[in-house]
């Protein structure tokens, strides 16, 4: 729930479980009263307060279908992920929001779904196709495509083999390089060989939830473009540009008047083409 006598007010919550994602990432579940009265929508994301050292911006990576609360966090280096990943279970942070524009699940019923993941952008797309697997026959085929630098920075691999054995599922995977001493039988290439590969009947009958470094839509959306897609179908989040979360110390403002945080983060790739720097 948002503090609504003051947004900047975050409220406390205890880590219950922390789990591996990769080496280089974990994922965190937490608990509080506030988190019990949650109802945030796949897209949408949170402020997480590590008390005494800072912030930082991270989308939601599970849906309300799912119990608890639960956020996925890459250790960049940085003073908040470094911090982050030192906690353990028991140990309490400050969480604000939920903020920004979901994805429009609801427009999307009826729908064929196609969710492009590259990097770390999974996270915040998991809690779109766990919502549309929790809600099936509200949706169409549904096909997820991910693409990671090399084979040890897939996460959530078994939950992905899950879908793999699933019959209303598709899901595609391809790696960047395969480095010296790692295993790997599948695609190789950036995320586009795939996209280039997508055959479609019909593109008028499918929606595209991508996320993923902004200097990758571009070539994803020109790749979809070759297939039909248009870029008003498809999606994409710009939560990395994201600071405060309530439009007020505008580091996530793009060509002084759209912000992100507010305006967003979910926008179509035909608006972020529009706005200049929107893919920088």
């Amino acid at each position: 729930m948002k503090n609504k006598e003051n947004p900047y007010i975050p409220f406390d919550a205890t880590i219950t479980s922390i789990k591996e994602l990769n080496r280089f990432s974990k994922s965190y579940r937490f608990d509080s009263p506030e988190i019990r009265e949650l109802n945030y929508e796949p897209g949408q994301f949170f402020e997480i307060t590590i008390y005494g050292v800072g912030q930082s911006v991270i989308g939601a990576t599970d849906s309300m279908f799912d119990e608890g609360f639960e956020l996925a966090v890459l250790n960049t280096g940085g003073l908040v992920s470094s911090k982050l990943h030192q906690l353990e279970v028991g140990n309490v942070v400050g969480i604000r929001g939920p903020f920004g524009k979901p994805f429009p699940m609801d427009e999307f019923k009826g729908k064929n779904m196609l969710f492009i993941c590259a990097g770390i952008g999974f996270w915040p797309v998991r809690s779109a196709i766990k919502h549309v697997l929790a809600n099936r026959s509200d949706f169409g085929k549904m096909n997820v495509i991910l693409g990671v630098r090399e084979p040890s920075l897939f996460c959530y691999v078994n939950e992905v083999e899950e879908w793999i054995a699933r019959d209303d599922i598709t899901v595609q995977q391809t790696v960047d390089g395969i480095p010296e001493g790692e295993q790997w039988n599948g695609e190789v290439g950036l995320i586009t060989v795939l996209t280039d590969k997508f055959e479609i009947d019909n593109p008028e009958d499918w929606v595209v939830l991508c996320v993923g470094p902004p200097v990758a839509f571009k070539f994803i959306g020109m790749s979809l473009n070759n297939r039909g897609f248009t870029d008003d179908q498809i999606y994409v989040s710009l939560e990395r540009k994201m600071k405060c979360g309530i439009g007020k110390c505008n580091n996530c403002l793009i060509d002084g008047r759209v912000y992100v945080c507010q305006n967003g983060a979910v926008f179509t790739l035909a608006e972020v083409k529009a706005l200049p720097g929107g893919l920088d």
